[in-house]
């Protein structure tokens, strides 16, 4: 097998976490990136002769054109460079994703327009497995902009690249997340939360290092191959929580009290407005809607597809949550 494999969107927090683990079963990996900065720490997995880092200067359309065949992207600079920079990849994983808008338009543009390039290129130059990470939920009828535009990425890809494979993970949860961590360092600071609906929309937390499992062996099991081509995979953990129990969850771990203050969904849609106006980073009229249905699978057959045993949330968080005492009942 050639062992090449090349990332998009691997300086995150997924991206860490595989590039780890494919170093480790001895692929060499080069992560592609508009930031060489944000991909420092990476250096510190490998030497060059198993990790690079290449720098490229894409520039996406400035209007989206949502029925761009994605075959002539003018506006994407240094194409021969990239394709030559992938030619000889076995596999390539497209991890880019954005939970909020910076600028109108930029889901389009990085989850579907983005995607169905770097899915064409890689058909035109041979790649043999392409993995692309989606989200769960997405197929639901919810006027997202963000769900929307994951679906229309999927589309993108698979008519580029049929034989893709389609990773649509839960919540995502390991050490360095963006989810227990944000409001564990959210408790420590007040002892009030906000939740919407009384926190009643369900979740299906996925372990990274399940998610990262499931990515190695689609590149690396050949026995699997005709199961796992051109198919899209639900990915969620062994047990439902609401949102308020994930909540409780993690002010327990900290040994802390906290009050919740429930906020109906017509008061989160006022407030993510108001808050548009100055961070996206806190709560946006889109991530509402979004909590507005449950995230959780239809069906867990990637378990006997992938042969993988699920870790819980209360076997990883406390890991680096840090526990204490644990308190009988959060109120």
């Amino acid at each position: 097998m050639n062992k090449l494999i090349t990332i998009f969107g691997g300086t995150g927090f997924i991206g860490k976490n595989l590039v780890n683990n494919l170093i480790k079963q001895g692929f060499t990996i080069q992560i592609i990136s508009r930031d060489l900065s944000k991909a420092k720490t990476l250096t510190t997995f490998a030497g060059p002769d198993f990790l690079k880092i290449v720098k490229w200067n894409y520039q996406l359309p400035k209007e989206c054109d949502l029925k761009e065949n994605y075959k002539t992207l003018k506006e994407l600079k240094n194409e021969d460079i990239i394709k030559k920079i992938i030619k000889e990849s076995y596999a390539v994983v497209n991890l880019v994703g954005i939970l909020y808008e910076n600028k109108k338009g930029d889901f389009y543009k990085f989850h579907q327009i983005l995607a169905g390039y770097i899915a064409r290129i890689s058909q035109e130059v041979g790649v043999k497995k392409f993995i692309h990470l989606s989200a769960l939920g997405i197929d639901i009828k919810n006027n997202s902009k963000y769900c929307d535009s994951k679906l229309k990425g999927e589309s993108a890809v698979l008519s580029q690249f049929p034989d893709a494979t389609i990773l649509r993970p839960s919540i995502i949860f390991g050490k360095n997340d963006n989810f227990f961590n944000r409001f564990a360092n959210d408790f420590k600071k007040a002892p009030i939360a906000p939740i919407i609906n009384h926190g009643k929309t369900k979740f299906q937390p996925i372990f990274v290092g399940d998610l990262i499992q499931i990515i190695a062996k689609t590149i690396a099991c050949e026995d699997i191959k005709n199961k796992v081509n051109g198919k899209i995979f639900e990915i969620s953990g062994p047990k439902i929580y609401d949102f308020k129990q994930l909540m409780t969850i993690t002010a327990n771990y900290l040994n802390k009290k906290i009050y919740f203050i429930n906020i109906s969904f017509k008061t989160a849609f006022l407030l993510a407005w108001f808050l548009e106006f100055f961070t996206k980073n806190i709560l946006t009229f889109d991530q509402v809607k979004i909590l507005k249905h449950d995230n959780i699978s239809k069906n867990q057959y990637f378990i006997n597809i992938f042969n993988i045993n699920l870790e819980m949330v209360e076997n990883i968080v406390p890991n680096y949550i840090k526990p204490k005492k644990l308190l009988p009942n959060v109120k």
